[in-house]
């Protein structure tokens, strides 16, 4: 017969099936073309009238309500129809962006308080979603006992008094903005925009 204790020398570590690689939690890394300029932070010029004002507004106003890729489809569609398609019925030469370039500025070069609150409470949910999947429990597969790791729920914990924290932020900031937000179409925009 064979013996059992021979074969445990062919048990292989869990640890030894791949490597452990650290990741994004997105595509945060920005990809730069050499000699490429964000054509957003490049021409605005923040005056009255100017358009990328009331993009800005148009964003803020969305931030809270919807997920990025809506606002951004939004926003998109509103350059293309209130600016770009206007300007150029009026004869007006105007620069054509992409949806890409409207998400890349908002991502990475526009930096607002009340942005930054509510990509910190998305990332922070996100964080504790994965906790509560895959980090507080565990299964041994043989006996199937369920342990707890309780550094792991002190992490859940800290970041729910993080979460709390930042919604009072977000009240605070979002008391601060002016009552009448809400925005409507302007009937003409500076042709610098």
């Amino acid at each position: 017969m064979n013996d059992p204790s021979n074969h445990l020398e062919d048990v292989m570590d869990i640890s030894e099936l791949g490597s452990v690689e650290n990741c994004m939690f997105s595509d945060d890394e920005e990809v730069i073309e050499k000699g490429k300029k964000c054509p957003i932070c490049v021409k605005s010029s923040g005056d009255a009238g100017d358009f990328m004002c009331h993009i800005r507004q148009l964003h803020d106003q969305l931030l809270c309500s919807l997920n990025r890729e809506a606002i951004y489809d939004i926003l998109y569609q509103c350059y293309e129809t209130d600016y770009r398609q206007a300007m150029a019925a009026g004869g007006e030469k105007a620069q054509t962006l992409s949806r890409a370039d409207i998400q890349t500025h908002f991502e990475k070069h526009e930096n607002t308080p009340l942005s930054d609150v509510v990509y910190d409470l998305r990332t922070l949910q996100m964080i504790q979603v994965e906790l509560r999947k895959k980090g507080i429990r565990s299964r041994h597969s043989l006996t199937g006992e369920t342990n707890i790791d309780t550094s792991k729920v002190k992490l859940f914990l800290e970041l729910s008094k993080q979460k709390l924290a930042l919604h009072r932020s977000l009240k605070k900031i979002k008391q601060d903005m002016p009552k009448n937000s809400i925005i409507q179409p302007r009937s003409f925009f500076k042709q610098e925009w």
